[in-house]
């Protein structure tokens, strides 16, 4: 079941990445909406995610509300 549901999330990735660009605004929540089934299924595509929001920390925090417990970066400027 969490491989049909990561194979259903990539499509959903697929399928937004050429609607993104649209007027209306329909790319977007497709690509989210399939993120987000690959990285609940994915340990590969959360460590991704995790490393993108390590990259660029104003989307992180922008997005740190809504992402849950299980997405979170460690502040590298401690280091």
């Amino acid at each position: 079941m969490a491989r049909l549901k990561w194979i259903l999330g990539l499509l959903l990735v697929l399928i937004g990445i050429p609607v993104f660009p649209l007027p209306i605004p329909l790319g977007l929540p497709f690509i989210a909406g399939g993120l987000i089934l690959m990285a609940q299924n994915s340990n590969r595509t959360r460590t991704a995610i995790c490393r993108f929001l390590q990259r660029y920390p104003k989307i992180y925090q922008k997005l740190h509300p809504h992402l849950g417990e299980e997405i979170q970066i460690s502040d590298r400027s401690s280091s």
